[in-house]
């Protein structure tokens, strides 16, 4: 029912075609946009369910099995430094086992600032982990608590007496 939803919501807006599925592996072969936020902590992607030339989007890295990353074409990451102190994912756990390195990734600075191309290719299989920057996370707050103060809505909360900042 939530998908049929976001269906509607989204029909005519975007110029892609939304199918609701109720069959994880099914949807993931037929799509060459595949983006999973969950909280699992069972890995549910296997390489030979991503279609050549997709791009997939993960935003924990525990949904996908390390064959994913092993057949990419291309690994994309927010920070390198970052993602390789995250125990237990898949960018760390091959970097930990030599098989990954700085150079073998492209860092989402370096799309964002015109260092690097993106997608070179049609047919090339992209994975970006993402496990998010708290500098980010400020900035997208902040322009909510100014776009809410503008319209005059939101309630504001007094979080503690004495705040070290102050």
């Amino acid at each position: 029912k939530k998908c049929e939803g976001l269906q509607k919501e989204f029909e005519g807006v975007y110029d892609v075609k939304i199918t609701p599925m109720t069959d994880t592996a099914a949807a993931i072969r037929q799509s060459t946009l595949v983006v999973t936020q969950t909280t699992t902590e069972k890995s549910f992607v296997t390489a030979d369910l991503v279609k050549k030339g997709s791009t997939l989007i993960t935003m924990a890295s525990n949904e996908i099995e390390l064959g994913v990353l092993r057949a990419a074409d291309q690994i994309f990451v927010d920070y390198w430094k970052q993602m390789i102190t995250n125990k237990g994912k898949g960018v760390t756990l091959l970097h930990e086992a030599g098989e990954l390195n700085h150079e073998d990734v492209v860092e989402m600075h370096q799309l964002t600032r015109g260092l690097h191309p993106g997608r070179k290719s049609e047919d090339e299989t992209l994975v970006c982990c993402s496990m998010g920057l708290a500098a980010l996370d400020i900035m997208i707050a902040n322009r909510l608590y100014k776009k809410a103060k503008e319209m005059g809505i939101g309630q504001k909360l007094k979080l503690w007496d004495n705040p070290l900042w102050v």
